[in-house]
């Protein structure tokens, strides 16, 4: 387990641009070391040679997708406890629940802010336990029942308590059942 001073993440997505505004916000929410990967290839690389404290990953890529190197990461008895977060713009339900099924400990919907990249690095980070958080994962959240969310509205209590649609990270405060 790193400290604060020490943490560090490999932020890996195929937009050069975009990768080093990532690199920069990372290091503002407390990322000492932050590794860039242009794809998942590139990345696995660079968990061949070192671990990190969280990975945050682009869905969309190629040669090797987000979703393909979160399963090789999940796959890995090495790699497997580290917190995976998903980038995307993509709201399709299908692939969402698939990610949640491999593993991953949050989402970003693309374009995001700072506070939701922060919040998402918390969480992340402890529900994985890298911080002796007692946090619940996400695909665990989903699944609770609606009374046990008192901040959520009625009509979005009844989409998460039957599971029919996915969640839709913005950049208002998170409603219980994905902050829990």
């Amino acid at each position: 387990m790193s400290t604060i001073h020490d943490r560090s993440v490999l932020a890996v997505d195929d937009d050069p641009a975009y990768l080093s505004v990532l690199k920069l916000c990372m290091r503002t929410c407390g990322f000492r070391s932050v590794y860039t990967a242009a794809d998942g290839f590139a990345a696995l690389e660079h968990l061949d040679s070192r671990r990190f404290d969280l990975i945050i990953s682009d869905w969309n890529m190629a040669p090797m997708d987000g979703l393909e190197l979160l399963r090789i990461v999940r796959g890995s008895a090495s790699l497997a406890a580290t917190p995976f977060i998903l980038m995307t713009a993509s709201l399709s339900e299908l692939a969402w629940r698939e990610a949640i099924q491999l593993g991953v400990d949050d989402f970003l919907l693309k374009p995001f802010s700072l506070t939701s990249l922060r919040a998402a690095c918390h969480l992340a980070s402890r529900s994985a336990g890298f911080d002796g958080g007692n946090v619940v994962p996400l695909r665990m959240r989903l699944k609770r029942k609606p009374a046990e969310f008192p901040d959520i509205e009625p009509a979005e209590a009844a989409r998460t308590a039957d599971g029919d649609a996915a969640p839709r990270p913005d950049d208002r405060p998170r409603p219980g059942w994905l902050a829990r």
